[in-house]
C-alpha cells in the first residue's frame, strides 16, 4: 500500500468519527425557547459547511481540468465530478436551509428538507420512534407522520419532551 493511500485512509478514519461526534454533541445540546415559549431546532452548521466544501471541490477540480492541456476527456471528467458534488452538496445545503422543527405547548411543526411543513397538536400525537436508515425520528398522529432528523441541534430535548408527554397521555 502506498503511503498516500495510507494517509488518506487515516484521514478518513479520524475525520468521520470527529464529524459524527460534533453532530451528535449538537443534537444533545440544551436549547432555550424564545420569548413566546417557542423552540426552534435547526440542522447544525456542518451541513452548510459540507455543501460549501463540495462546491469548492467542484470549482477546484474544474479549474484544474481546464488548465491541464493533456486531459483529453475534460467534458466527461467535469460531468462526473459535477454530478457527484451536486448529488452530495445540494441535499446537504437543502437540509441546512429548510429542515427544522418548531414546537411550543400546543403544536409541533416539522419542515422537510424540501420545504414542506406538517403540523400536529400535542394531543394528536399517538406514537414516536426512531426509524429508517437516516436516523429520523417519526412522530405519528392524525394520519400524519412528522419525520424529524436526529441531527437537529437540541433534538434530544424534543425527544425527551415527546416521550414525557406520551407517558402522561397528553401527547
Amino acid at each position: 500500500m502506498e503511503i498516500s493511500s495510507l494517509l488518506m485512509y487515516m484521514g478518513i478514519g479520524v475525520t468521520v468519527p470527529l464529524v459524527l461526534y460534533w453532530i451528535r454533541k449538537g443534537a444533545s445540546r440544551e436549547i432555550q425557547p424564545n420569548a413566546e415559549g417557542v423552540y426552534t431546532l435547526r440542522m447544525p452548521p456542518f451541513f452548510l459547511y459540507g455543501a460549501l466544501a463540495f462546491g469548492v471541490i467542484l470549482l477546484i477540480f474544474i479549474t484544474a481540468i481546464m488548465v491541464d492541456e493533456t486531459e483529453e476527456q475534460k467534458g466527461e471528467a467535469i460531468l462526473i465530478v459535477t454530478i457527484f458534488c451536486t448529488l452530495v452538496g445540494l441535499p446537504s445545503f437543502l437540509y441546512y436551509h429548510f429542515h427544522r422543527l418548531v414546537y411550543n405547548d400546543q403544536t409541533v411543526t416539522a419542515t422537510s428538507w424540501l420545504g414542506k411543513s406538517q403540523t400536529l397538536s400535542w394531543d394528536e400525537i399517538e406514537s414516536a420512534a426512531l426509524g429508517g436508515m437516516q436516523g429520523n425520528y417519526h412522530v405519528k398522529g392524525a394520519g400524519k407522520v412528522l419525520k424529524v432528523s436526529g441531527y437537529l441541534v437540541g433534538f434530544k430535548h424534543f425527544q425527551v419532551e415527546v416521550e414525557r408527554k406520551l407517558k402522561k397521555g397528553t401527547a
